[in-house]
């Protein structure tokens, strides 16, 4: 959804705000008691009036513990909340500062990692919009952005960032040929996914920078359209079979707009077989060259067709 004619609240009207919130969820949620305090629940989350009066707090359905505390104020810049107005709707916002001692994570990580929700730039501030207040699904869209708070929080939490998250959509593999995952990987593979890093870039591409479970080869973005990619140093039926695999596993995590197989042509005896498995699965080829360097002839035809 598209907001226009965005401005910042009044800091006066704030708390009727904060109360109106509350008064919606009082109404429409189911409630019990955390640390003997009325707690509305949705969705697998619990929310209520932050001690301070000034915010909210929030934390898992089952669990006693306060995992968020924004404040909301359009005056002070620690605070985590903004409340905007566009043209008759009042927006609940986020800055992206999660703070706390619950592993904080860094304004500009959260900004890039947040996803299913609208970002607006409110003098010269990135803001993440949680809804409008008036919407009839205002509950759940607060309920979700908790959810989305809290999987973001998980995700920064370095032990698991070392061992099981992705920092970049750019793994170009080792150098030298030594082990990654449990399989050796040839140098060439590296040199492949450098030279199609920089071309992709040459096109105006940028390389997805975000929390993820999954290490691609190279995930890229256009405005909103993205790209996934795949790439083998040869062109063996044994390597095409081990890229669809990991195109479609990696899609369900990164659900991009195309998926691209980089590699060299295909060997001839298994060429139609091939061709038949991309086209089924929904896949693109884009075959690379080695001649005095790394070349892919086809690279921006394949990428044109994103749209």
């Amino acid at each position: 959804m598209a907001y226009s004619q965005l401005s910042l609240i009044e800091e006066s009207r704030i708390d009727g705000v904060l109360r109106t919130v509350l008064k919606r969820l009082k109404t429409e949620c189911a409630s019990e008691l955390i640390r003997q305090r009325e707690v509305y629940v949705r969705d697998g989350v619990w929310i209520c009036r932050s001690r301070d009066g000034e915010g909210i707090a929030a934390g898992l359905e089952g669990e006693d513990r306060f995992l968020l505390n924004p404040t909301f104020s359009n005056l002070r810049k620690n605070a985590a909340g903004r409340v905007l107005l566009s043209n008759k709707s009042t927006l609940l916002c986020h800055t992206g500062h999660l703070g706390g001692n619950n592993r904080p994570v860094p304004k500009k990580e959260f900004l890039d990692a947040v996803e299913g929700f609208e970002e607006v730039v409110v003098d010269e501030e990135r803001l993440i919009v949680i809804g409008a207040v008036e919407d009839s699904n205002f509950p759940s869209a607060l309920a979700r952005f908790i959810r989305e708070c809290v999987r973001i929080r998980t995700f920064s939490d370095p032990e698991v960032v070392e061992k099981t998250i992705a920092r970049s959509g750019f793994d170009p593999g080792a150098k030298d040929g030594h082990e990654r995952r449990s399989t050796k990987v040839e140098a060439r593979h590296n040199s492949v996914a450098t030279a199609l890093k920089h071309e992709v870039e040459r096109l105006e591409w940028r390389i997805v920078e975000r929390s993820m479970r999954v290490r691609p080869d190279l995930l890229v973005r256009k405005g909103r359209r993205s790209v996934l990619f795949e790439v083998k140093p040869d062109g063996t039926l044994n390597s095409f079979m081990v890229a669809v695999g990991q195109l479609l596993t990696y899609s369900t995590e990164l659900s991009p707009d195309m998926r691209i197989v980089v590699a060299k042509e295909p060997e001839p005896r298994v060429e139609e077989m091939i061709e038949r498995t991309l086209r089924a699965a929904n896949i693109q080829f884009c075959p690379f060259r080695e001649e005095d360097e790394i070349s892919f002839p086809q690279l921006p035809a394949v990428m044109a067709a994103v749209g």
